[in-house]
């Protein structure tokens, strides 16, 4: 039985990593160290936004200046294991609302999520830099990394456990560094498992590591700009509609000025971004009109004597087919995996560090190249990977250093930051006997900002209060469709007869309506408003009875009071959406037969679409409209 199966007993995860606390402004180099804490099986409705990190709690600060070693670190971990070991063990008595006299509750800790260099402190690790046997999950040796598959390494097993805890002595740490373990407090955790309680973090192996290094070390530093075709590129990639729920990366990306991109703007980059931007600069090459070559060169002080680095001239189709292929790990990630999906993806990851190695050379693949081949592993045991992802701990650690908090070293700043931390955490104990609502109004306003509630929709208005004659016509198409509940029809004018429903044309438009939901507000906008409009913010997917998707554009947004069903005449204000559909093509008829990777980007659900207006319209409640998140909605390609 489940763990979690027995009475009231909780599962959690912690998260170990360190942030520079000061934000927006010059320091001095400080790095704090944070403990995060988020409980996995309490019901999705008892926990709050937290401060958009979705139930994360801040259980201890480590301070600067500088980031712990293994010695420092482990007399705080070993007071949290301490913690640990008693919740398991005895637990503890908790008076709860069905069990007021008290009941026994007991946790037990479920993951630890982190970065590689955070994780081989809290697992037992000497991790990436150590030469030899760094993975967390098998003994495969990092010098044969490119030159060896992996796969032909053995597994590491619960032993791990005992080696690490035997390290606890000198020559228990000699015998076993030759294997890549070392010490970790948490191995006193009876059921602690590095090899399966740590997970890889795909945010920083994916998309803060292979993305980056293959845009910026590759793309931009190694072919001098994309062989000098960056400019182009640009003007591409700034020119797509996204979403406002996609975190858009600098338009200057890869140039001196355009920052060091976080996670979440790489992922926007691959998978909406960068492969319209090379089929447009690289058409003529890709379409078998030319023979384009990248010119590949690193300075000598970044290539390793170990493994060899192949520069020289590289065939965009090649260079093509690996960003297709980065692009398709990075979709897989984000999205629900079937058996066979999960299957796939272990697919695309190993072809694309076999790729990277024949066309560069094993030399140039990484750490990460080898901790993202054991992702799929981990998504058979916990799900998707922002089950077991960085994202909302780095989210924490945001609010953290947004805190208003003094500037002085020693402690001071990690104390200042719990401080507040512990009083906001205050103020929610109040909120929950609060008996007066402007109070809790006014308390919910200072620990959380002026935050809607989850699902709440907030209407930005339009001056536009009647509904043109297309757009009444198709409301009326769509009112006396087969769902309708009532026995007459809805109409305009004429005879009614006693069960029909007269409309009229009022109706309240919007310029845009936005729906509360983590970790950022989805919106949707009318195109037809005039003036600024995200554009990404109007293509949607329309469910259709056949349980298929159609790709549409709103015109516009309104609200209107309907008489639904035969009971009560006051009816409800529901929201529609008029909608204009987008003739999409396959890869194959907008690129030709001939262009490489087209099996792919139909598996990525890579789709364009034909310019124009002669789209099919119609009225949908908007309820049913989904956030247009995939590639055809947030970019359209013309052909």
């Amino acid at each position: 039985m489940k763990f979690v199966d027995l009475g009231d007993h909780i599962k959690i995860t912690l998260s170990i990593d360190w942030f520079t606390p000061f934000k927006g402004r010059y320091s001095g180099w400080h790095s704090s160290g944070a403990i995060l804490m988020r409980i996995d099986n309490i019901p999705k409705n008892t926990i709050s936004l937290d401060r958009k990190c979705a139930g994360i709690h801040l259980v201890g600060l480590l301070p600067g200046p500088k980031e712990q070693d293994v010695k420092m670190l482990t007399p705080f971990l070993q007071l949290i294991t301490d913690e640990l070991k008693m919740l398991y063990r005895d637990g503890i008595r908790i008076k709860t609302a069905r069990h007021p006299e008290g009941r026994e509750l007991k946790v037990k800790l479920g993951m630890i999520v982190a970065d590689s260099p955070a994780r081989a402190k809290v697992g037992g690790l000497l991790g990436q830099r150590f030469k030899g046997k760094g993975c967390p999950y098998c003994l495969f040796d990092m010098d044969e990394l490119g030159s060896k598959h992996a796969s032909s390494a053995s597994k590491r097993t619960a032993a791990h456990r005992e080696h690490s805890l035997a390290c606890r002595s000198a020559a228990g740490a000699r015998q076993h560094r030759s294997n890549g373990v070392q010490f970790s407090v948490l191995h006193e955790l009876v059921y602690f498992s590095t090899p399966t309680m740590c997970p890889p973090d795909y945010m920083h192996a994916v998309h803060l590591g292979m993305c980056k290094r293959f845009f910026h070390k590759f793309l931009i530093e190694g072919c001098n700009n994309i062989g000098g075709m960056l400019g182009p590129l640009l003007a591409v990639v700034n020119n797509t509609s996204l979403p406002s729920s996609a975190t858009r990366p600098d338009g200057r990306i890869g140039k001196p000025g355009g920052g060091n991109p976080n996670a979440e703007q790489w992922l926007t980059f691959f998978k909406h971004q960068l492969i319209f931007g090379l089929i447009q600069v690289w058409s003529q090459s890709l379409g078998g009109a030319g023979m384009l070559q990248l010119q590949f060169n690193l300075e000598p002080k970044q290539i390793s004597g170990r493994r060899p680095v192949l520069l020289g001239s590289k065939a965009v189709e090649d260079v093509f087919e690996a960003a297709l292929l980065l692009s398709a790990i990075v979709d897989f990630m984000e999205r629900p995996l079937s058996d066979g999906e999960v299957s796939r993806l272990e697919e695309l990851i190993v072809r694309f560090n076999r790729q990277q190695s024949n066309m560069l050379g094993p030399g140039w693949l990484t750490y990460n190249n080898h901790i993202a081949k054991h992702i799929p592993e981990f998504i058979r045991l916990y799900g998707v990977p922002k089950n077991f992802s960085c994202y909302a701990f780095e989210s924490y650690n945001g609010v953290l250093g947004g805190m208003k908090k003094c500037n002085r070293k020693g402690g001071v700043v990690e104390d200042s930051m719990m401080r507040t931390t512990s009083l906001r955490s205050e103020v929610d104990r109040v909120l929950l006997n609060c008996g007066s609502e402007m109070m809790k109004k006014e308390l919910t306003r200072y620990i959380r900002g002026s935050q809607a509630e989850m699902d709440s929709i907030t209407e930005t208005k339009a001056a536009k209060k009647v509904m043109d004659g297309s757009t009444t016509n198709k409301l009326l198409f769509f009112l006396n469709g087969p769902h309708k509940t009532i026995r007459g029809v809805y109409q305009l004018d004429g005879e009614q007869g006693p069960d029909d429903v007269g409309i009229t044309t009022h109706a309240q438009h919007f310029h845009t309506l936005t729906r509360q939901s983590f970790p950022r507000p989805i919106r949707y906008s009318s195109a037809l408003q005039g003036g600024s409009v995200n554009l990404g913010n109007t293509y949607v997917l329309v469910p259709l009875p056949s349980s298929q998707s159609l790709v549409a554009q709103i015109l516009w947004l309104f609200k209107k009071r309907i008489r639904f069903n035969t009971d009560g005449e006051a009816g409800e204000d529901i929201y529609f959406a008029h909608v204009r559909s987008i003739e999409m093509v396959e890869a194959v008829d907008a690129l030709g037969a001939g262009h490489p990777g087209l099996d792919l980007m139909d598996e990525i659900g890579l789709m364009f679409a034909r310019p124009g207006e002669g789209g099919t319209e119609m009225v949908h409640i908007r309820m049913d409209l989904g956030l247009g998140l995939g590639r055809a909605a947030s970019v359209m390609y013309k052909v």
